[in-house]
């Protein structure tokens, strides 16, 4: 049976102490990191091509849920490529998953 990978990231603290978004289809938020010891957290994400939009939410069960400040400072700090770069990126760390992606009620511009 082969493993079920789902679109996850993890923000990360690098040696410099800069911090890195990383994002991948993974079944596990640790399969995206460098240096587990060094991870902020995680969650789920969801690009909506239509309206260029990037949604990130939920927790990390393997690293817990991110602060969106460490969030802000992983877009500073290193390079965002192609769509992402450019789409409005939006955060919920408390998303209902019985909720679809659509319900803006609580969602913060990153």
């Amino acid at each position: 049976m082969e493993d079920l990978k789902v679109p996850k990231w993890i923000v990360e603290r690098l040696e410099d102490w800069t911090l890195m978004f990383k994002l991948g289809l993974v079944n596990f938020h640790w399969k995206l990191a460098s240096n587990k010891e060094n991870v902020l957290g995680g969650g789920w994400y969801q690009f909506d091509s239509k309206t260029n939009s990037f949604y990130l939410y939920d927790k990390s069960l393997d690293f817990g849920r991110c602060k969106i400040e460490d969030i802000r400072k992983a877009k500073e700090d290193n390079w965002i490529q192609g769509s992402l770069r450019k789409a409005d990126w939006y955060f919920n760390d408390v998303y209902d998953t019985k909720h679809e992606v659509d319900y803006m009620g609580t969602w913060e511009k990153v």
